[in-house]
């Protein structure tokens, strides 16, 4: 729209020929073809399709992992571990609300035995999953 614009500016003015001389079409370095205004990609080459990848690259990985297997595997446990202290909160809030705090406002006695047993058990798993979630220095 820009260029025809332009071109049409030119024409009134009578300096066409010269509008087209000063042409400067951005083109592709790969394919060659003119590129949109306004933008660096070219739409010709980002409809082609990447080279296909194959899930052996990934499998030739475990030779050069092969001798930090253990701190691997230490990473793969202490990543489930702080997954799971992670899910266990919600499994501890419905006991509190179910058999404590609703039962509380039609007037049943607190169990104070269950209610240090669901708080306590937010607590660790809350300290647990702090502790497993820490950031390395840097």
């Amino acid at each position: 729209m820009q260029r025809f614009e332009q071109l049409r500016d030119a024409t009134v003015a009578g300096t066409l020929a010269q509008a087209l001389v000063q042409v400067d079409e951005s083109r592709c370095s790969v394919c060659s073809e003119i590129l949109p205004p306004d933008s660096d990609e070219c739409p010709a080459c980002a409809r082609q399709a990447g080279p296909k990848t194959s899930t052996w690259v990934l499998l030739r990985i475990g030779r050069f992992a092969k001798p930090y297997k253990g701190l691997l595997i230490l990473g793969f446990v202490l990543t489930l571990l702080s997954t799971a202290a992670t899910l266990v909160p919600p499994y501890l809030t419905i006991p509190l609300m179910d058999d404590i705090l609703i039962p509380y406002q039609s007037g049943t006695p607190i169990d104070p035995w269950l209610v240090s047993l669901c708080l306590g058990g937010l607590l660790l798993s809350a300290l647990l999953a702090w502790g497993l979630a820490g950031r390395a220095p840097g």
